[in-house]
């Protein structure tokens, strides 16, 4: 369940142009939505981010080190076998 507050708040012209260039953007259906989401966006992403994301995030986190040491691994080979990679990329 979901409860409204009314507030009212004054806006600079500055900060008027702002909340209309983002509506034009399509940030948000009004200038309370464009407000709230620039309000959510100040929390920073350890609030914003669900469960979901910071587990998808972990993942990707560790395939990119999982690449990585695969990617350390063939440089290894390389910096020792030069001259088998040259061969195997003449196709020999």
């Amino acid at each position: 369940m979901e409860y409204f507050v009314s507030m009212r708040v004054n806006l600079t012209p500055h900060g008027q142009e702002l909340v209309e260039a983002a509506l034009a953007r399509g940030v948000g259906r009004s200038s309370e939505e464009v407000v709230e989401r620039a309000l959510e966006a100040t929390t920073g992403p350890t609030n914003a981010a669900t469960a979901e994301e910071r587990e998808r995030r972990r993942q990707a986190v560790a395939a990119m080190l999982a690449f990585r040491e695969v990617a350390r691994a063939y440089l290894r080979v390389i910096a020792r076998e030069p001259a088998v990679v040259r061969r195997a990329l003449a196709g020999e």
